[in-house]
């Protein structure tokens, strides 16, 4: 089969495009492609693996370094068209023969027929094809040179064929290939270094050796009794997890081949020892004396396997020292004493290295009951002096301790709240404490114990005034306190005393207490009063007692009275009271109806008299306030009535005039009582009616004077209580510049008619307006006579245009000018040619002629029937002349011309056409002149066309022919063109 046809597994990959083709086959012959029946016959081989029973081999010693090596390939079939059948023509070269020099290729025996050429390729250079000659020599290339040749070698056979023999197979009886190699010496090219880990860690060696063949390498291992091989050890590269146990061990590799054995350098293994890891911590434990108490810990085994040594530390952590025979996981003490309290333990473990880990330490806690030291003793104190129990305690945990009291004998004993230390301090202990009893309860979470109990011994004190009662001043029919203190152990006993005269003193019944209160009445003022302290051992008297006084609040007796006054005079006001004892007056007056009411100065005596009166005091309201050092008493208010002033102008107004824009102030000023408010007004039309100018409310009002404010009128008007009088009244002036509300524009008019120019302005007084005319485009301008007016009006005439006309308004403030506006004048067609009158008569020709100066004017001529008083337009007449046949009906027509330019429209003079009877037939020509004209009249058509005709000559038979041929022509020409026309 041909090379496209391998299968891809011998090829190794797709065909590379700069390999060799195969030689034609049959498919390519279809397609005419030409090639030699040599190239036709190609054969391949690829090296895929050894195939046992396919190849033999017999080796020949080559010279020097080179060994030629023959492999011999079974026979095989040609496939139709001369391919080989790949399966039967393979051979298998073992790998390690050296490297590939050069290379022969036989057939065996004699084939027949004779193959015209041959191909082998090899698998490890993918399908690149060698190609051999038919007497054996292969052609090598380069890149097979210096390689090993292992694999599958594949070889294809292509016969000669010229398509006459049809499809046959050919059978041949195999085929030899001799492999020339170089083989290399074997050597080592890297030894395993020494290497150190730790146990359990993986570690590599490495190794390599160079030699054609490629040797085989087998790593060996010396624990201490020689070197022995690794079972499975057969790479370059050897990995090993060792133990601790293999430190020290040797390795070495063997590498191997047909050229010998070398050995490596042997390498040494030094693994360091794994060390254990405490995976568990004592626990700190708490027991009870006389109690067992165990440690445990727990630790990896590590390598070599650890062992276990319990310590104790007797400083606390400081120091540890082991304990014998304690090298279990678990240590327990029996029984537990309190003289192993606060020791602590701790587990350490070691290994063959002799390496130590140790635990974290754990505290032996050994509790044990409350043993009581010192207790409490008897204590004897002096009244309000301070008592002090002390006791002591040992246990383990620190106990508790809780003092008793006991107040009936010891007969029972209850807790003293917050007394839980171990001293207890009693404070301010009296008389009343004698004969009490203490004791501490101590407890812990063992057991609880008590002590004996202490008496408390107080000494008496006889009684001590602290605080003698002070003099007090009372409102009848209110509480008074007297108040005395004395101390003394017992507590003393009172009793209070009354006096009149500081002499003589009565005991008050069921006054027993250190503070006596009673209801003050009038008869209790003047009297004495004193307290007497006893106890158990004496008594005290206080010799000097406290006053009463007893005081009545003031009594209103006459209150003041309203008064009126007039403005200017005396008011005066009067009030009496009763009070004990005597009492002071205030005056006071309210000026917001009675809400509030203020001292009036020096206004201290029981009548108020007031000077000077105005209005503004009208309606206060007065009243008198009594006070002693018991109340005060205040009477009922009297209001004050004072008769009020009219006002009176005394600053009047005055006529004003000012201009628009500015400010304007009207002042005036009047008296009265109380003092007048002003209010301006104004009067829009012509004093008939006022009304209120908001916010004008000053003597003096001003304001921005406007034009609308012209004429007005303004007046102040006062008020007060007592009525109200206006002002004279004033009227305002206000002028206003002339403003321009209208600028004239341009105009442009027909010559003959009259142009119009506006304006339009406002001020105050309105303002008069005066036009004005520039002839020389706006230099100057001068007033036109008369044109006083808002509107101008002038003759459009042919010199006027380019005139600039303006307006000048002027009142008493000023003057103001307009924008100026240009008139332009369209100028109308002057005639200079007028038709005449035709007298004719019917059938002849009537003529008439017009003409303008304006050769830009359209013309249209217009006839009347009417005798002028209506003129219609002639169609189509439009030409400055207006000619044609004469009818009986146009007997008396008006005819005229009218002339239109932008300007307007320019009329003839109305000419008539008269007609006569009908024109005679003309008479027989006579001799012809030696010369003359002859006129012909042209068809209309011809005329409509612009054709004329007339034919000059010397004689005149011959002109009339002329003529007459030339009418023919003439309407010959017409003819054809109205043909032509209908035909377009």
């Amino acid at each position: 089969m041909g090379q496209h046809d391998l299968p891809p597994d011998l090829l190794g990959g797709t065909r590379r495009e700069d390999a060799p083709l195969l030689p034609t086959t049959r498919a390519r012959a279809r397609q005419g492609i030409r090639t030699s029946a040599f190239a036709r016959g190609i054969a391949a081989l690829l090296a895929v693996g050894l195939t046992a029973g396919l190849v033999t081999l017999a080796a020949t010693p080559a010279a020097a370094s080179e060994v030629t090596t023959t492999y011999t390939g079974a026979g095989f079939v040609t496939g139709p068209g001369g391919g080989t059948n790949s399966g039967q023509s393979s051979i298998v070269v073992p790998a390690g023969t050296g490297s590939l020099r050069s290379m022969t290729l036989n057939l065996v025996g004699n084939p027949q027929p004779a193959p015209v050429g041959l191909q082998i390729q090899v698998g490890f250079q993918n399908d690149v094809l060698i190609n051999c000659g038919t007497g054996g020599t292969c052609a090598l290339p380069p890149r097979y040179e210096g390689r090993d040749p292992a694999g599958r070698w594949i070889l294809f056979v292509t016969v000669g064929w010229d398509g006459s023999q049809g499809d046959v197979s050919y059978n041949y009886g195999g085929f030899t290939v001799a492999l020339t190699t170089e083989v290399a010496d074997l050597a080592i090219t890297t030894h395993p270094a020494n290497v150190s880990t730790q146990s359990g860690t993986a570690v590599t060696l490495t190794s390599a050796a160079t030699g054609h063949p490629m040797p085989a390498v087998q790593w060996q291992v010396d624990s201490g009794t020689g070197f022995a091989n690794v079972p499975g050890a057969t790479s370059p590269s050897y990995t090993v997890t060792p133990t601790y146990a293999q430190s020290g061990y040797k390795y070495q590799a063997v590498y191997s081949s047909a050229q010998g054995t070398v050995t490596t350098n042997p390498a040494t293994l030094t693994v360091l020892p794994l060390l254990p890891v405490v995976t568990s911590d004592p626990v700190s434990t708490t027991v009870t004396e006389g109690a067992p108490a165990s440690f445990s810990a727990g630790a990896t085994p590590g390598d070599p396997a650890a062992t276990v040594q319990w310590e104790v530390s007797l400083d606390g952590g400081a120091t540890f020292v082991g304990l014998a025979g304690a090298t279990a996981s678990t240590h327990t003490i029996a029984p537990a004493t309190r003289a192993q309290h606060l020791l602590q333990y701790r587990a350490v473990f070691l290994n063959a290295a002799g390496t130590r880990v140790a635990t974290a330490a754990a505290t032996l806690r050994v509790q044990y009951g409350p043993e009581i030291l010192t207790p409490p003793t008897d204590v004897d104190i002096p009244s309000g002096g301070t008592a002090t129990f002390t006791a002591s305690v040992a246990g383990n945990p620190t106990p508790t301790v809780q003092w008793q009291i006991s107040t009936d004998g010891e007969a029972t004993f209850t807790d003293i709240a917050g007394a839980t230390e171990p001293t207890l301090v009693l404070v301010d202990r009296r008389y009343a404490h004698t004969d009490t009893f203490y004791r501490a309860v101590f407890t812990n979470g063992v057991t609880s114990r008590t002590t004996d109990a202490a008496r408390l011994s107080v000494d008496s004190i006889a009684p001590d005034v602290t605080t003698v009662p002070l003099d007090q001043r009372v409102v009848a029919g209110t509480p008074v306190t007297f108040t005395s203190a004395a101390t003394g152990d017992p507590a003393p006993t009172v009793q209070w005393w009354v006096s009149s005269d500081r002499v003589s003193f009565v005991k008050i019944v069921g006054a027993t207490a250190d503070s006596y209160t009673f209801t003050a009445t009038a008869q209790d003022d003047g009297n004495w009063y004193r307290a007497d302290y006893q106890n158990a051992l004496g008594s005290y008297y206080w010799g000097q007692a406290a006053y009463l006084t007893v005081g009545v609040a003031p009594v209103v007796t006459a209150h003041p009275t309203d008064q009126t006054v007039v403005a200017g005079t005396r008011a005066t006001f009067t009030s009496t009271i009763t009070s004990q004892p005597g009492s002071e007056v205030q005056w006071q007056a309210s000026t917001d109806g009675g809400v509030s009411f203020t001292d009036i100065p020096d206004a201290t005596y029981s009548t108020l008299e007031l000077d000077g009166l105005t209005f503004a005091d009208s309606g206060t309201r007065y009243r008198a306030v009594h006070t002693n050092w018991v109340d005060s008493a205040t009477t009922d208010p009297a209001i004050l009535a004072v008769t009020a002033a009219l006002p009176v102008v005394t600053t009047d107004i005055a006529d004003q005039e000012v201009l628009a824009g500015t400010p304007v102030t009207f002042t005036a000023a009047a008296t009265g009582d109380p003092t007048p408010t002003v209010q301006w007004r104004r009067s829009t039309d012509g004093g008939r009616t006022f009304s209120d100018i908001a916010g004008a409310t000053s003597d003096s009002y001003t304001f921005t004077a406007a034009a609308a404010d012209d004429r007005n009128q303004y007046a102040a008007v006062y008020t007060n209580v007592g009525g109200w009088l206006s002002t004279s009244v004033a009227t305002l002036a206000v002028n206003v510049a002339p403003v321009v509300t209208l600028d004239p524009v341009d105009q442009t008019a027909s010559e003959d008619t009259v142009a119009t120019f506006t304006t339009g302005a406002t001020g105050q007084p309105a303002p008069r307006v005066q036009w004005q005319v520039s002839t020389n485009g706006g230099l100057t301008f001068t007033d036109i006579q008369g044109a006083m007016a808002s509107t101008l009006s002038v003759p459009a005439e042919e010199n006027a245009t380019g005139h600039r006309y303006r307006a000048v308004h002027t009142n008493v403030v000023g003057a103001v000018v307009t924008d100026d506006a240009t008139l332009t004048v369209l100028p109308l067609a002057d005639i200079v040619t007028q038709p005449t009158a035709q007298a004719l008569r019917v059938g002849a020709r009537a003529t008439f002629t017009a003409r303008s100066d304006d050769p830009a004017a359209t013309i249209q001529w217009q006839v009347s029937a009417d005798g002028g008083r209506t003129f219609t337009d002639l169609p189509g007449e439009v030409g400055g002349e207006l000619t044609f046949l004469t009818t009986t009906d146009q007997d008396g027509n008006l005819y005229r011309a009218l002339f239109t330019t932008t300007a307007g429209t320019t009329s003839t003079t109305p000419v008539a056409l008269t007609l006569d009877a009908a024109v005679p037939a003309p008479a027989a020509p006579t001799a012809p002149a030696a010369t003359g004209t002859v006129a012909v009249d042209v068809p209309r058509a011809a005329r409509a066309a612009g054709a004329a005709l007339a034919v000059t000559g010397a004689d005149s038979g011959l002109l009339a022919l002329a003529a007459a041929l030339l009418l023919a022509a003439g309407a010959a020409a017409t003819v054809i063109g109205r043909r032509r026309h209908a035909a377009r």
